[in-house]
């Protein structure tokens, strides 16, 4: 959903992230419902340091301003109005390499004795995130289960989420999708009771207008 955020609406920020919610409560799927409550997923950024294998230079990844940027980003959301904000965590799991492409290069790549020469700059760390997957499956679980909900509204292109989508439906709640012009496997589309595939863009496009922000200065 960020990558859509950033590219459709010029930039990550809770600000974008309440505009993009707002846009999609005024569709005409949902617009009928009374909103119980806006849950948003990420995954708090890594904050350790990290030793690079090669140099043994030590990466502070909670100095960089990307981590300083995410902490902030989710601040501002956890206190918009109506939103839940539900964090999992990055962990570092090591380094990786193209060495294939590596391979390719006949000054990197010694034949004869099968050598390859790797430089600090050819390993990547490997960060993913962790227990967000979960805390979706969980939270669909307990709304359905308790019967909190009639109908959600899901933003996501991603097929992990299938069982929780048919789970929440075999409850008896109606799950509409929002992919934000993402492609989906068909499982997705097969699970939902009704697709939106509207991009961010010409959903917050239908918002109307608001005149404080058009209106000069002075006027």
């Amino acid at each position: 959903m960020k990558r859509k955020i950033k590219r459709d609406l010029g930039g990550v920020t809770a600000s974008n992230i309440e505009r993009l919610v707002a846009s999609i409560r005024k569709h005409e799927a949902v617009s009928g419902f009374e909103l119980h409550r806006i849950y948003y997923y990420d995954a708090a950024p890594l904050g350790r340091s990290v030793d690079h294998p090669l140099t043994g230079e030590s990466i502070e990844y909670g100095s960089t301003d990307v981590f300083n940027e995410n902490v902030a980003l989710l601040k501002e959301v956890a206190k918009l109005p109506h939103f839940a904000l539900r964090k999992g965590e990055c962990t570092h799991d090591g380094w990786s390499a193209q060495f294939k492409k590596l391979k390719r290069s006949s000054a990197r790549f010694d034949s004869d004795s099968s050598t390859l020469q790797v430089r600090p700059t050819d390993l990547k760390p490997v960060i993913r995130q962790k227990g967000v997957d979960m805390r979706i499956g969980m939270d669909i679980a307990a709304l359905t289960l308790k019967k909190h909900v009639d109908v959600i509204a899901m933003v996501t292109a991603d097929s992990d989420f299938v069982p929780a989508m048919k789970f929440a439906r075999r409850e008896g709640a109606q799950l509409h999708l929002f992919t934000l012009a993402h492609g989906v496997k068909e499982e997705m589309s097969e699970n939902c009771d009704l697709l939106i595939p509207a991009s961010a863009r010409s959903l917050v496009d239908l918002l109307p207008v608001d005149p404080s922000a058009t209106t000069p200065q002075g006027c």
